[in-house]
């Protein structure tokens, strides 16, 4: 994709999570990767980049989501927190799967190279 290798440019949309900048006592080493992701995305999403390569880099954060993966998240130390994390859980906006991906077309199209998108509880896209 990248111009200065005769491509014509693109997008790269990356998925992190609302734990790409939202902490809690839960998910320590999710939450890390999901960091990690966003500093790839502004790092490699940098106008400089985007002006090199023509490339540009967005983030989506969703927020809790109606999927298979989301039941069984195994905490830190799930004999001492199982509870408190299961009571936590139950108080997020929750939205359903295809929420989120009509909210990515609209972070795909409107996003500058290096922003995220919070998409929470199926409420309109917020620049995070």
């Amino acid at each position: 994709m990248r111009k200065e290798k005769n491509g014509k440019g693109g997008t790269i949309l990356n998925l992190a999570s609302i734990y790409g900048y939202r902490v809690d006592p839960y998910l320590p080493v999710y939450q890390a990767s999901k960091f990690a992701v966003m500093g790839f995305t502004k790092s490699l999403g940098h106008q400089y980049n985007y002006r090199r390569t023509g490339v540009r880099v967005i983030a989506i954060c969703p927020g809790f989501t109606e999927t298979k993966p989301i039941t069984g998240f195994k905490t830190w130390d799930d004999e001492y927190i199982a509870e408190d994390f299961s009571n936590f859980v139950q108080k997020q906006l929750w939205q359903k799967v295809d929420a989120v991906g009509n909210v990515a077309v609209e972070a795909f199209e409107k996003g500058n190279s290096g922003t995220a998108w919070l998409i929470e509880g199926g409420n309109p896209i917020v620049e995070v």
